[in-house]
């Protein structure tokens, strides 16, 4: 009965997610489906053009899919998105690429609109789908070791909070959400597996009924399947992504070494032992899947060291993190003599990653290229969280976090407590220094943010159990359990009220109007503008937020974009806006052959390209960059660029929202003369 209930408050949970994002969205996608059946320029055979997403990755996962579809191939290694004429390498993993392919699949079977549209249609469901699962996955595992009333408040806290909502929106269908639950996860079947203790007696994991289970320890059995688990996950993250799977991977490690120094020498009497092969196990099961979704990738043409991606280096790294980390538990439990020579030879092994990130070539690593490096300063995940979340930081983070932080603080409290059994203080240590450390991580990029609070979760989750267990013996115990379990539950109440309250005051058209309208307004540019010159080559140098709408909409490809693979883009983009040689910026455009020359009104831009090729603000010292002058007047453009203003209203006339019109006034140069 407990599984069935938990089943349908999962299910429950992710309907009532959708449902309000449908609320929240339908509005506008309304406004995008009827402009688009009266638009020429919307390629609807093709399966593109009929549904509207939130973010670049989304059409370039979706328009891999459909290309693997049209020709029956099942990696896509190169792209002409942009950069063109010729391209660009695709490294980016084919996971997502190929869930949308499934989906696609299964909603053609039914439907028959074929695999095109079928793709584009399914996307939609892909994120809610994952969520649901994740929550079920998740869910199960807390059901089975620390009661329902735990795995309750998993469920319906995780699908309440604000940034787990934006990453598995249904209208942003990408990678994010699955690296933040197959990382998460990771953690979560360390912890449940024992983070390395064990039950000695072979009682193992606690059994019975009851909202509340006391933590116990797992059984050699399940610890060993607990550390498995965690590497199998791990290595499907890595293959993922790798950048943010072996942060979690080097926290996991540093946890688990700072449990060793700090634990306790008197177990108490304990029938608990450690058991340091399990950290063998999940390196060894970590890199080995690593490893073979690297094949997966690649076979039989390897690329070389591009470390960006999942590589053989990350999977060598980490089994010597599991050896390492084997050897040191095993001398610090088990009193044994710590054999300098081959720990020293393994650590050198795990430092490899870092040394090679740090200290190898730049064409290894495209972060160790300062324009990459400039570039990503403008791009809001990357940004330290009080500057992409505007001038009220704290405001922000409260409106993303509620009282986590607050429950980190209180509940710390729990691993000084004396009451706590060892294996209780591992887990809520482990637990609180990966969420405290995501934490400012966050501070510093708000990338992270969804690493943050789930991992505080898993730690409210944790103590939980303890304070179940402690609650049995004092009343103040109790008064802490309530009182974390009522503030989650008032604040999953509060996250998930914002939009029904918002719809019943009228204000549900402000958040939609700042993310959801421009790509609308660029949808319908893109499509317009493929409209006039149906059977024409266009290729635009346009600044990289337009790269993804122009090619999926209108078939253009942008010489610039937000991508790593995409650095000979960015370079000539770069040299083009800030050129203050009109001469030298008509060059690039003939290299490439572009006709088009688009840019949004915003000196956002113009400064933004400046600062990637100088490295600092635009000062007006060395000139007006050309940029610049794209935002002036007519007699500061190049005589061979042509802007007709009249044109540029037919070619976006907007789209009503709320009562009003709303008008597109991104610039369209066409580029003239031989």
């Amino acid at each position: 009965m407990r599984r069935y209930l938990l089943f349908g408050v999962a299910l429950g949970a992710a309907a009532l997610f959708l449902a309000l994002s449908a609320v929240q969205w339908g509005r506008i996608s309304r406004a995008h489906a009827a402009l688009v059946s009266d638009s020429a320029g919307a390629d609807l055979a093709q399966g593109r053009g009929s549904h509207i997403f939130l973010d670049n990755d989304a059409y370039y996962w979706i328009g891999y899919a459909q290309e693997m579809a049209a020709k029956g191939v099942w990696r896509i290694r190169a792209t002409h998105f942009d950069d063109p004429p010729d391209g660009r390498p695709v490294h980016w993993s084919q996971s997502v690429s190929w869930l949308l392919l499934g989906l696609g699949a299964v909603r053609d079977f039914f439907s028959g609109e074929g695999m095109a549209a079928a793709i584009e249609a399914a996307a939609i469901w892909s994120e809610p789908l994952l969520l649901w699962l994740w929550l079920l996955f998740v869910g199960f595992l807390l059901l089975k070791r620390v009661g329902l009333g735990a795995a309750l408040v998993w469920v319906v806290t995780l699908c309440a909070l604000p940034p787990i909502q934006w990453t598995f929106h249904p209208l942003r269908p990408d990678h994010h959400g699955l690296q933040v639950a197959f990382s998460l996860s990771s953690l979560l079947c360390l912890v449940l597996g024992g983070l390395g203790w064990v039950a000695n007696d072979g009682a193992g994991e606690a059994r019975g009924g009851g909202w509340f289970k006391p933590l116990t320890p797992p059984s050699r059995v399940g610890a060993r399947r607990g550390f498995l688990a965690a590497g199998v996950l791990g290595g499907l993250g890595l293959w993922l992504g790798a950048t943010v799977q072996l942060m979690g991977i080097g926290l996991f490690a540093l946890a688990a070494l700072v449990l060793l120094c700090l634990m306790p020498s008197d177990n108490e009497g304990a029938p608990i032992v450690y058991d340091p092969r399990l950290w063998r196990v999940w390196g060894i099961s970590g890199a080995s899947v690593a490893l073979l979704f690297y094949g997966v990738e690649y076979m039989p043409s390897f690329p070389g060291m591009r470390l960006e991606v999942n590589h053989p280096v990350y999977a060598v790294s980490w089994f010597c993190v599991g050896e390492v980390l084997a050897r040191i538990s095993a001398a610090r439990t088990q009193a044994r003599r710590l054999k300098v020579l081959p720990v020293a030879a393994f650590a050198l092994g795990a430092v490899l990653t870092p040394l090679l990130l740090l200290l190898g070539p730049s064409d290894w690593h495209a972060l160790r290229d300062p324009w990459m490096q400039r570039l990503h300063q403008f791009i809001d995940e990357f940004r330290p969280f009080a500057s992409a979340r505007g001038a009220r930081p704290i405001a922000a983070w409260f409106q993303a976090t509620g009282i986590l932080l607050a429950a980190l603080a209180v509940g710390a409290r729990l691993v000084g407590s004396k009451r706590t059994t060892l294996y209780e203080w591992a887990c809520l240590l482990a637990t609180l220094f990966v969420a405290l450390v995501y934490g400012v991580l966050t501070y510093l990029q708000a990338r992270w943010l969804n690493f943050f609070v789930g991992a505080a979760l898993l730690f409210c989750v944790v103590a939980l159990s303890v304070l179940a267990r402690l609650a049995a013996g004092q009343r103040r115990w109790r008064v802490g359990l309530v009182a974390l379990v009522v503030g989650l539950a008032a604040q999953a109440l509060y996250f998930l009220a914002q939009e029904p309250l918002a719809l019943l005051r009228g204000q549900l058209a402000k958040q939609p109007l700042a993310q959801f309208v421009p790509s609308v307004l660029q949808a319908q540019l893109a499509g317009n503008v493929r409209a006039e010159n149906p059977t024409g080559a266009l290729r635009a140098m346009a600044s990289p937020n337009l790269a993804a709408r122009l090619q999926y909409f209108g078939g253009i490809p942008s010489v610039c974009s937000y991508y790593w693979e995409n650095r000979d883009g960015l370079r000539d983009a770069t040299l083009f806006f800030s050129s203050t040689n009109d001469e030298a910026a008509r060059a690039i455009l003939r290299e490439r052959g572009i006709t088009q020359v688009i840019v949004s009104p915003s000196p956002e831009i113009a400064q933004m390209f400046f600062y990637i090729e100088e490295g600092y603000p635009f000062d007006g010292r060395a000139g007006v960059p050309l940029g610049f002058r794209l935002l002036g007047n007519e007699w500061d453009y190049p005589r061979w660029l042509r802007r007709d203003v009249a044109r540029e209203e037919r070619l976006q006339p907007g789209v009503m929202f709320a009562g009003q019109r709303i008008v597109g006034t991104v610039r369209v140069f066409d580029v003239v003369g031989p």
